[in-house]
């Protein structure tokens, strides 16, 4: 199959959940379903078929079948939940978040967690309902779009409210409706007003009540909504056989009820929804004597209520069965967590922190590039010979040793190990996270590497008395190309011609001393972004007449040198260091370079 093939399917497949979603509204949940279903099977093959692109590349056609995947998901959920399968619709919403999560589809993610909220109001677990409902709408009010927003506002009202915090359930469904009729998102507007009412209802607010039913009532008949319009006339029939409420009125009541009736019987919609309006019907007809029309409308009422005991039993079996699936989904997204915590965790092991949590969220070809950055080169002088004599596990035992405690150092001061070549050691400050003062950073880190360490004893035990360690270090600034490379075996790695140049200072350098470049010492020596030298002279020696230069609180000045100072203090955040010129001398590879030997003042 071609690319150009593989879109004109994808595009099959959106009509089929387009039209599911029309014939959903239209309560054919068993077309919807079919619809759904034929738009995965299509779909499920190009998920990893070649050349679409990336799944996380919004352009891609790869992300458009990924997303597609998860809408049609989302659309079985929808349905499962319409006909109470509920162990089917936590198995589609599962599925659907999951597909979400790939893409970063937030506005799904958000849907189908309000989704979740509905499911648990279903089988009447409302806490559990609000905490979905309130994840929902922290997704949403971040990530996603208004509509998504109100959704989530809708469920989590209606969650409240069977809970009994009114006040909550008015501040969601109230927000809600402000955000509906502000961005004039219909469906909402048709919805909103009459949970409001109903809200006003229960909290005996009838004045309240009437206004927001009887808006919701006429939204409804204009916009066509057949289910909302029958509710709507029904709650009203209910509002007027209420005592307390002050416009009461028998006759206003039953002529609302036979109107809900009448447009339940022309939609075809399920009666048992609307079965409380037929026992208060009955009721409201026995009052006026008329006792014939008050039995049959009983009669129904108890038909309805004994096909709701049937779906009731079937509701219980039903949450008996989704505890004990529930319970086992928990663990095993238990056993999954804890696999995708190790896998994080031996991530952050093998490579820096930001680039593991990049390959966690799916990145597989990570290459950046950084204009300036400090590169460590570190070397154990005279170990390759002294290891010739040693066991192996000592050998190992100091190297781990060290580099762990070069890793230390390196994290305390901002820096990242790249590798360790033998008994050599690389670093880098800058890189993959950007710090504008690298090179201060990598200064300290190589001061603190000079310093002396003490060795345990089972290393010591086996080194010739009198025996000294004595560290070559070399450092440089510039320019480089970071990234990953492998793909089952993942390596972070720097490149470039700065990290040669730090190689070789380290290589020309001296034992126990840290010898850096000319590039080194002019990005070391800045205040407040500017470079201490005269204009002019950037492209000059840094001459200092082979004389000690120190970088401490006192004033310095340096005669015929290009640095200058204006005679003010020279301080590098409080750090006291002394920069020794090398001179001029050849670099393997460079040429002439002008070098210098940082030391500890």
């Amino acid at each position: 199959m071609t690319v150009q093939q593989a879109k004109q399917q994808v595009d099959v497949a959106i009509e089929k959940l387009i039209r599911a979603r029309e014939v959903f509204d239209e309560i054919d949940y068993k077309e919807a379903e079919v619809l759904a279903n034929d738009a995965l099977a299509i779909l499920f093959p190009l998920e990893t078929m070649p050349g679409l692109g990336e799944e996380k590349d919004v352009n891609s056609l790869r992300y458009t079948v990924i997303y597609h995947i998860a809408h049609a998901y989302n659309r079985l959920m929808v349905v499962s939940l319409s006909i109470a399968d509920l162990i089917s619709a936590l198995d589609f919403g599962t599925l659907s978040i999951k597909y979400a999560e790939r893409v970063l589809y937030y506005n799904r993610i958000a849907q189908i967690y309000s989704n979740f909220g509905a499911l648990y109001m279903f089988i009447d677990e409302d806490l559990r309902a609000i905490e979905y409902c309130r994840k929902s709408l922290a997704i949403a009010s971040e990530f996603c779009e208004i509509d998504i927003s109100i959704d989530s506002l809708v469920n989590l009202g209606e969650a409240y409210r069977r809970n009994g915090d009114y006040k909550e359930a008015l501040e969601c469904s109230l927000k809600g409706y402000a955000l509906a009729e502000e961005h004039s998102f219909n469906e909402h507007t048709n919805l909103l007003p009459g949970n409001i009412g109903v809200l006003y209802m229960d909290i005996g607010e009838y004045s309240h009540a009437l206004e927001y039913l009887l808006k919701a009532l006429q939204l409804s008949i204009v916009s066509n909504d057949k289910r909302h319009e029958a509710m709507w006339f029904g709650y009203l029939g209910r509002l007027y056989c209420v005592e307390n409420f002050e416009g009461a009125d028998a006759q206003i009541a039953a002529e609302y009820f036979v109107q809900s009736f009448a447009v339940v019987e022309d939609s075809k919609l399920p009666k048992y929804h609307f079965r409380k309006n037929y026992r208060f019907m009955a009721a409201l007809l026995y009052q006026q004597g008329q006792s014939d029309k008050a039995y049959e409308y009983l009669l129904t009422f108890i038909e309805l209520e004994n096909e709701v005991k049937s779906t009731e039993s079937k509701k219980e079996a039903t949450k008996f069965d989704y505890a004990f699936k529930s319970a086992e989904r928990d663990k095993n997204l238990a056993v999954e967590r804890a696999e995708a915590d190790a896998t994080k965790r031996l991530l952050h092991k093998t490579l820096p922190k930001s680039i593991a949590d990049r390959v966690i969220q799916g990145e597989t070809r990570i290459a950046d590039h950084f204009e300036s950055v400090s590169i460590l080169f570190a070397d154990v002088v005279g170990f390759t010979q002294l290891s010739a004599n040693l066991p192996p596990a000592t050998v190992l035992g100091f190297m781990n040793f060290l580099f762990e405690y070069f890793d230390s150092i390196a994290e305390k001061f901002g820096c990242e190990r790249i590798k360790t070549i033998g008994d050599g050691y690389l670093a880098v400050c800058g890189a993959p996270i950007h710090i504008d003062n690298h090179a201060e950073c990598l200064a300290n880190m190589a001061l603190a590497m000079m310093e002396d360490i003490s060795l345990p004893d089972e290393i010591r035990e086996y080194l010739p008395a009198g025996t000294v360690f004595r560290l070559r270090i070399g450092l440089h600034c510039g320019e480089i190309t970071a990234g990953l490379i492998g793909t089952g075996k993942l390596t972070y790695d720097i490149y470039g011609d700065a990290v040669n140049t730090a190689a070789r200072m380290e290589s020309h350098g001296e034992p126990g001393k840290i010898h850096v470049s000319e590039d080194f010492v002019k990005k070391l020596l800045m205040v407040n972004g500017e470079w201490l030298m005269e204009a002019g002279d950037d492209s000059s020696p840094l001459s200092i007449n082979h004389s000690p230069l120190s970088i401490n609180h006192s004033p310095l000045s340096i005669n015929h040198s290009p640095l200058s100072i204006n005679h003010s203090p020279l301080t590098i955040n409080n750090l006291p260091l002394t920069i020794i010129s090398r001179g001029e001398m050849e670099i393997k590879g460079k040429g002439k370079m002008q070098t210098y030997f940082l030391e500890r003042t």
